[in-house]
């Protein structure tokens, strides 16, 4: 009984079921019925709650912050290693660290320290790379690899374009603005197979590495969407149009989207052709590119696994769910379509991305935060960390955001 106490314990506390075992002999099976025996069911938030609580009676803010600090430095993606139950720290392992670190520290300190350990990082990849904390800083090696950006090219093309046009930059010549255009996408077109730099892969993801250093250096933050200044912006230009609260995840990843790759080049809840015979909430026509918005709680916040007993448990839940609604209204309870779209539909489509080989990409979190003037904003974590990775195929990106 004891035994079964202490793996109840290290439960609550986040570890993983080969931890529990070869600390108290008791297998995560065993103890899972061992509680469903005894009446009890935990949630994840009875997890969170309970992890929140440990940490402040044995911790200091301090120790958090520390702890913080080198899990970040650790991994190189945190929510891949919580998802993964790979962080262990502070006497837990997380499965949500995010959840428990922003309830310990307060949202804004917590958010200080992420964009803190945010900033080393980059500027650890930076100089690994160029030797500079940015890739345009006088005498790295990115500028040094480019005599394009070399002062004696600047002066002789200035030069030249006032002798021969009367304006410092090309630019300010529409003539000759038009022609470059052309040429730039005849080059690109040759060299990259796109007409446009930003449809190209490694050209989008060092721009996004540029973009990413200069928000950080002028906001703190990596993306604009994390910025309440450029938030503010947003929501006010909304509330001016009317549409304030129609702020759904779907309408917000598609203008995110359709500002990075262009609105002709962005479709919508489309059905693109035989190797993905169902509606795909977005398509990038550039890049072949396959997303799913899965942020509905039926989708759950990741594939369903049959041989996975969390995820059986839940089905089973949602069965029970189902049994009681429609026992007590008569009617169809959502709970019967939670389960066909989870174990189903999504499945289904899986197989058949996986199948056919798409660039496929699934985005699971549809949340949503009370902005400071009480409005509602979607999350979307794993959509913004890929915006901020430079939009990058599927096969190049997080196994948990593909097949």
């Amino acid at each position: 009984m004891e035994n079964f106490k202490k793996a109840e314990e290290f439960y609550l506390r986040g570890f993983r079921g080969e931890y529990i075992k070869r600390r108290t002999g008791v297998s995560i099976q065993r103890l899972l019925k061992y509680l469903l025996k005894n009446g009890v069911r935990y949630t994840k938030d009875d997890i969170v709650n309970y992890q929140i609580d440990y940490i402040r009676h044995h911790f200091t803010t301090d120790d958090i912050k520390k702890a913080y600090r080198v899990i970040s430095q650790k991994f190189d993606n945190l929510d891949k290693a919580a998802h993964a139950k790979k962080i262990e720290c502070l006497g837990c392992g997380f499965g949500q660290h995010a959840r428990v670190f922003s309830k310990l520290l307060g949202e804004d300190a917590y958010k200080e320290l992420r964009n803190e350990c945010w900033s080393v990082k980059q500027h650890k990849t930076m100089q690994q790379l160029y030797g500079v904390d940015n890739a345009f800083e006088k005498d790295s090696k990115f500028l040094k690899s480019n005599p394009m950006y070399s002062p004696e090219c600047k002066e002789k093309r200035r030069q030249t374009m006032l002798a021969r046009y009367g304006v410092e930059h090309p630019n300010q010549n529409p003539e000759i603005k038009k022609k470059m255009l052309s040429k730039m996408k005849e080059t690109t077109k040759a060299l990259y197979g796109v007409e446009y730099p930003m449809q190209c892969k490694e050209i989008a993801m060092k721009s996004a590495a540029h973009r990413q250093e200069t928000m950080l250096a002028r906001y703190g933050a990596a993306n604009s969407v994390q910025i309440d200044e450029i938030r503010n912006q947003i929501f006010e230009t909304r509330r001016k149009r009317g549409t304030i609260n129609s702020s759904k995840a779907e309408d917000v990843l598609y203008e995110m989207l359709s500002a990075y790759f262009g609105k002709t080049d962005v479709l919508r809840n489309v059905c693109v052709d035989s190797r993905y015979p169902y509606h795909v909430d977005f398509y990038v026509k550039s890049r072949d590119l396959f997303i799913e918005l899965n942020g509905d709680k039926g989708h759950n916040t990741h594939w369903f696994d049959e041989n996975n007993e969390r995820d059986v448990q839940i089905v089973n839940s949602w069965k029970e769910n189902q049994l009681r609604v429609e026992a007590e209204t008569g009617k169809k309870s959502r709970y019967r379509k939670y389960i066909e779209m989870w174990t189903i539909s999504d499945v289904k489509k899986r197989q058949s991305a996986k199948m056919n080989h798409l660039n496929y990409l699934v985005f699971w979190d549809g949340s949503r935060k009370i902005h400071r003037n009480n409005c509602e904003y979607p999350r979307l974590q794993d959509a913004n960390d890929w915006f901020n990775a430079g939009c990058p195929d599927s096969k190049d990106w997080k196994p948990e955001n593909t097949y």
